[in-house]
């Protein structure tokens, strides 16, 4: 017997002698790709990385990282094999990038058409739609109706709908309810031209009749719908922006606060505590200060706190009348993923770059409160031209960035940073992958969930085409 032979056995001979809740323990700290990588040891660890358990827990994990919406995967009716496939979704994503020619299209696995129809309703055309991350449930925004649909079956089933009181009615913003298994949607609705109403409702998609539930209400606002900028990171808090104003809602104890924001600003974040607003050079850091109790009837300029000032401000490497920002989607991860990331892009005909930010709690301070610290990744990448809308998510362990150039769409997936202060990424970390060019018609909206492999487009309000790269699960 030779000696690697001699020490295999040993090896093997030890990994037998650990109990198996031991071994369970140790899988729930691996990723999909590691605990292949252990299944070709020994028989021992083959049997051991089969269970379903194992699998379970990893396809959470990667929910958690990617920021997944976790009902996206019925786990209780999956087999041990579908899970360890959609586990291994956004790597499989990942390699399908890296070892595309930039040359050629990214060529999918099947494309679907989602027509506007919906039983004996007539929900009018699509007007523009949100993909829930996970890439399995679309909102539509309809010209009578907003529909949740379901698009795991062919064809796509609308599970439900919200009918409109106006032909101004819209989805502003969504996120997870606390327990994570239903959909928080934001919908703002014009009352005759005169006001303005927004709402908050629940959807549950995998209960046996999904609904649209009203949670919470801000009526009668002098605001109209394309005035502001709705956002959410929590399953309590909406901030707006809107004519040089910041709103803080919590619409689950109808708590409220107004601030003064920045001049020029022209966007806005919230997480963990934590106010971002943006302007074209810069953005500040503002520590959510405390909430007034919301009377009926009160407007949203009832509770104006003034002089409040932001805990730090970060200046831009540069910046253009063009400049644009672009947030992660942070609103679906679990309160313990404390950050917030968002890519700045300078699209002047000088630098046009994209550079990622990454704001989250400081590690090794037990006892302290939070610190808000910043880490710019020092990648970025120069886009070949003016750029339309640019959306951002998680695939792996990397940033995925999709914008359009005209007809055509394309992808570059990066570094994630979260070294505050370095950066943690390095020369030639970006890959890009043109995704495809839809010459007939401009690109009306967009959604992309790339840890799954699912690309929504719509070039007309007659259908929205449903584009896999990846096999179903």
């Amino acid at each position: 017997m030779t000696t690697s032979t001699r020490d295999s056995c040993n090896a093997c001979s030890t990994i037998t002698s650990i109990p198996p809740e031991i071994l369970s323990h140790i899988h729930t700290y691996l990723e999909p790709a590691d605990i292949i990588s252990l299944r070709k040891t020994c028989k021992h660890l083959f049997d051991a990385t089969s269970q379903r358990s194992v699998w379970t827990d990893a396809l959470q994990r990667v929910c958690t990282f990617s920021g997944l919406f976790l009902p996206s995967f019925t786990m209780e009716k999956m087999s041990t094999q579908q899970l360890e496939k959609a586990a291994f979704a956004p790597r499989l994503f990942e390699s399908k990038v890296m070892a595309n020619n930039p040359e050629n299209f990214l060529q999918p696995f099947r494309v679907r058409v989602l027509e506007p129809r919906f039983a004996s309703e007539d929900i009018g055309q699509f007007r523009a739609f949100k993909v829930v991350p996970g890439g399995r449930y679309l909102v539509t925004d309809c010209e009578r109706a907003i529909v949740f649909w379901d698009l795991a079956v062919t064809p796509p089933s609308p599970l439900a709908s919200l009918p409109s009181k106006s032909d101004a009615m819209s989805t502003m913003e969504f996120g997870p309810t606390t327990d994570g298994r239903g959909v928080l949607v934001f919908v703002i609705e014009e009352q005759d031209g005169l006001y303005t109403d927004l709402t908050v409702y629940a959807i549950y998609p995998s209960s046996q009749t999904p609904e649209f539930t009203r949670i919470a209400s801000l009526n009668h606002l002098m605001i109209g719908a394309f005035d502001m900028t709705a956002r959410t990171s929590t399953d309590t808090l909406l901030v707006l922006l809107y004519w040089g104003m910041a709103t803080i809602w919590n619409f689950k104890d109808n708590r409220i606060i107004t601030l003064h924001a920045p001049e020029g600003a022209c966007d806005i974040a919230v997480f963990e505590g934590y106010l971002l607003i943006f302007q074209p050079d810069r953005f500040s850091l503002y520590v959510i200060p405390p909430l007034r109790q919301r009377h009926e009837g009160d407007r949203l300029l009832a509770s104006v706190l003034d002089q409040y000032h932001p805990l730090a401000e970060f200046a831009y490497p540069s910046g253009s009348p063009y400049s644009k920002i672009y947030l992660a989607e942070a609103s679906w991860f679990p309160k313990r993923n404390n950050r917030q990331i968002f890519g700045f892009s300078a699209t002047d005909d000088r630098d046009k770059t994209i550079l990622n930010y990454y704001v989250g709690g400081a590690a090794g301070t037990p006892g302290l409160r939070m610190i808000p610290v910043l880490a710019s990744s020092s990648n970025s990448t120069r886009l070949p031209e003016r750029h339309g809308p640019l959306y951002m998510a998680f695939c792996n362990e990397r940033i995925a960035q999709i914008w359009s150039t005209g007809p055509r769409l394309s992808i570059i997936l990066g570094s994630v940073p979260t070294q505050p202060g370095t950066g943690n990424g390095v020369a030639g970390a970006f890959k890009s992958a043109a995704l495809g060019q839809f010459d007939r018609g401009y690109l009306m909206a967009y959604g992309f969930s790339p840890a799954t492999g699912r690309l929504c487009v719509m070039t007309s309000p007659h259908g929205i085409r449903i584009i896999d790269y990846l096999p179903p699960f």
